[in-house]
């Protein structure tokens, strides 16, 4: 029967042979015109490389591909910049993880930044806690993430205060991390090209946790922040600015421009009507308490000032006015000279009870 169906040119056993043979043929006619002959590249795989990066790197952020986050107004991605195929697939997760944040859960990023203790933030750049957090959400182009063998204990650079955002990876790091540690640190590193630093806080140092790059790195990661470290951080929490440049504008009250109600004046710039608001744990009022100390009222160290048990809430340099608030009762110092926040201000975990414009004191405790 088999012999029978081979000869059979009906035979689908037959005409399968014929067919294949006919093919063997025509694959050799072929390969004599062709003597290199080309594997077929998969479309699919091309698509997917250019798509995540894995592309040796882009010369030009804005020729590639946006495999990144999507912010508001405008298409937001990041270019994966010499990285391997498994490093790009973490910097997608991690991006992904980074885009969430700023979006869906921006509202708890605000939350653990403005409750953080911060320190080497300006009232007069970036203005607070809250402007990082902003600066991080509506940065509207492309960043450029470069992956990089990095010295030991170096899990990302970037340099600062540039225009757009770009800064390098560990692939030691990338190997190792979790994507959510490794989003952690790209925020850690926006932070710094978009002027935050920690130059007098630096990595080892008693403070360098309470500086914003650090800061917005451990709400990034743990949605909460940084402990208050150093001598004050049982009394020290987070100083907020208001003015004409904050985020929160002027808080006005009682005529005069005053901090908002519970935190107390911890620093002041006239020249251009800032203040630095702190809260102090332990401590609050309601406005029902406050009162004004008018001029020719209680001195003190040749100084307006609040009277003791009390502290300085809000104030009217030209009229000399002065909104106290019931505070603790302990002893004052005259500061001539500290800087914090970019104004004169009293020490960590101080606040103001008094001041003299001309003589450029405060009255701290």
């Amino acid at each position: 029967m088999a012999k029978s169906a081979y000869r059979n040119p009906n035979s689908r056993i037959s005409t399968f042979y014929r067919s294949d043979l006919a093919a063997k043929v025509r694959l050799r006619r072929r390969l004599r015109c062709c003597r290199t002959p080309r594997k077929p590249v998969r479309p699919v795989l091309v698509a997917a490389l250019v798509l995540l990066g894995a592309v040796n790197a882009f010369p030009d952020p804005g020729s590639a591909q946006d495999i990144g986050r999507k912010t508001f107004g405008l298409s937001h991605g990041y270019v994966a910049k010499n990285c391997t195929w498994n490093e790009a697939m973490v910097l997608k997760q991690s991006h992904d993880i980074l885009f969430t944040a700023i979006t869906t859960g921006y509202g708890n990023l605000v939350n653990c930044m403005t409750s953080a203790a911060l320190v080497e933030f300006s009232c007069h750049s970036a203005q607070s806690a809250m402007d990082a957090a902003s600066q991080l959400r509506n940065y509207q182009a492309y960043t450029t993430i470069e992956c990089a063998n990095l010295g030991p204990n170096i899990l990302g650079q970037a340099p600062v205060s540039i225009e757009g955002e770009r800064l390098k990876m560990s692939r030691a790091f990338l190997a190792t991390g979790t994507p959510r540690a490794i989003a952690a640190t790209i925020a850690h590193e926006i932070m710094h090209n978009r002027g935050w630093r920690h130059k007098q806080n630096d990595f080892g140092s008693l403070y360098y946790a309470n500086t914003i790059p650090e800061q917005m790195e451990a709400c990034i990661q743990f949605n909460t922040p940084n402990a208050a470290m150093g001598p004050a951080a049982t009394t020290w929490i987070t100083e907020s600015c208001d003015g004409p440049i904050g985020v929160s504008g002027y808080t006005q009250r009682q005529g005069m421009h005053a901090c908002p109600v519970g935190r107390y004046l911890s620093g002041v710039r006239l020249d251009h009507n800032m203040f630095l608001c702190r809260q102090q744990p332990g401590f609050t009022y309601t406005t029902g308490a406050e009162f004004i100390r008018r001029s020719g009222g209680y001195s003190e160290a040749n100084m307006a000032a609040c009277p003791p048990g009390h502290a300085v809430t809000g104030l009217h340099e030209s009229k000399n006015l002065l909104l106290c608030a019931p505070y603790a009762t302990a002893n004052r110092m005259v500061d001539p000279s500290t800087q914090r926040a970019g104004m004169h201000s009293c020490p960590q975990g101080r606040v103001m009870t008094g001041l003299h414009a001309g003589n450029n004191q405060l009255l701290c405790q």
